[in-house]
């Protein structure tokens, strides 16, 4: 940043930082009565997370040195990921006391510095790009930010009344972003509660009573194939399976010459299909329609569903049910390291199935909340692309305040 507006000033950031402190290293000792120790995991997203916990002996001195108080921000500066360091979160109050580990370092800043406007402004991608560019890859394969490299840093300095404007006003975004967020997570918690009684006909819908029927997967799907032969001039777009039943991709594109098969299947939208070595992930899903006509190799077997007994979109979240895929998994076999699901095991799992036109019932509820889902995530995409716009804007004084 070679200039910023009338006011403004560029400083070195060791300048106006109180102290910079590594944290606690860890034994090997863990005490469900010992102090919270933050790790990596706990900073997500900006905020500290308590999800998963570990607790960790500590003496009086130590927890002295090394426990948090409201206002320090925490500063991620050791990682095997780059994704990971520099990630920020600021400490709140906090009733039960708290210390951080040696992969973190804790800054507190000089009274010239508002603490959550420099939290805003560590976590910008304006200053994310630069601290990248001078990540050390350390013995043990580790990304490292040391703290000479992070007092180096030159930032801006705008007036303490002004540092306070802008983080009220991306602390607003923020309070927004966390309610969206807190409502997808609460729609995918129905969702799941919906599955669980749906699909086991715990609760059906008006006018069903007539029993289900327990099915071999073989009954109900066909296995096909549609073998094509590679040709040294074509392209040819490549599906693969995500883990945790989270869809079919596109995962490659490669030309004809760099395919080492002779031949490869072609996929149809509404193909049901699996990662032969990745059932233990959960790597099912089903085709969707702008993926027609793509290809996979034979670690992808395709079926097709009969429709006097399964809807295509009924299987879909059938993959979800941790019965299923236990199942699934159980079935595998082979040696440490290539293990896998043959078709022919796949088509011996049995389900338990409603008549059609109940499936076709369930499948639109599940859709309707999967439809919800999406639209909150789109709305949450574009809330966190304009709060970046005016994170840009803001800590650069493009746009000022009025104080």
């Amino acid at each position: 940043m070679s200039s910023v507006p009338p006011g403004w000033t560029i400083e070195r950031f060791g300048d106006h930082i109180e102290f910079a402190q590594n944290g606690f290293s860890r034994r090997e000792t863990v005490s469900e009565f010992g102090p919270i120790v933050l790790r990596i995991a706990n900073i997500t997203g900006g905020r500290i997370s308590l999800h998963e916990i570990s607790q960790y002996e500590m003496t009086d001195e130590e927890l002295s040195t090394y426990r948090l108080k409201p206002g320090d921000l925490l500063f991620v500066r050791v990682n095997g990921s780059a994704q990971y360091i520099g990630r920020c979160a600021l400490v709140g109050n906090w009733s039960v006391p708290m210390a951080f580990d040696e992969n973190i370092i804790r800054l507190r800043a000089a009274k010239t510095y508002s603490p959550k406007f420099l939290y805003y402004l560590l976590s910008s991608p304006l200053v994310r790009s630069r601290l990248l560019a001078e990540i050390n890859w350390s013995t043990g394969g580790q990304f490292t930010i040391s703290q000479p490299i992070l007092k180096s840093l030159k930032l801006p300095l705008p007036p303490l009344p002004e540092q306070r404007k802008i983080a009220a006003i991306l602390s607003t975004w923020d309070e927004a972003i966390g309610t969206v967020e807190a409502l997808i997570a609460a729609l995918k918690r129905r969702k799941q509660g919906l599955m669980q009684r749906l699909l086991t006909g715990e609760v059906r819908f008006p006018g069903f009573t007539e029993p289900w029927r327990e099915v071999r997967l073989g009954e109900a799907l066909a296995q096909v194939q549609r073998p094509t032969r590679t040709s040294t001039d074509g392209s040819y777009r490549l599906i693969g399976v995500r883990w945790y039943v989270a869809g079919v991709h596109i995962h490659d594109t490669r030309d004809g010459g760099d395919i080492v098969t002779a031949s490869l299947s072609q996929v149809r939208t509404d193909d049901i299909t699996y990662n032969k070595m990745w059932v233990s992930k959960a790597a099912f899903g089903v085709v969707p329609q702008e993926y027609d006509g793509a290809f996979c190799t034979s670690e992808y077997p395709l079926f097709r569903a009969e429709s006097d007994y399964l809807v295509t979109d009924y299987m879909g979240y059938l993959f979800f049910d941790r019965k299923f895929q236990k199942v699934a998994t159980d079935l595998c076999r082979g040696t440490t390291g290539r293990v896998r699901l043959d078709p022919a095991d796949f088509l011996r799992i049995e389900v338990l199935l409603p008549r059609p036109d109940e499936q076709v019932m369930i499948t639109n509820l599940l859709k309707s909340v999967d439809e919800t889902i999406q639209g909150r995530e789109v709305y949450l995409s574009r809330l966190r692309e304009q709060k970046r716009g005016l994170m840009q804007r803001l800590l650069t004084g493009d746009v000022r305040v009025k104080v």
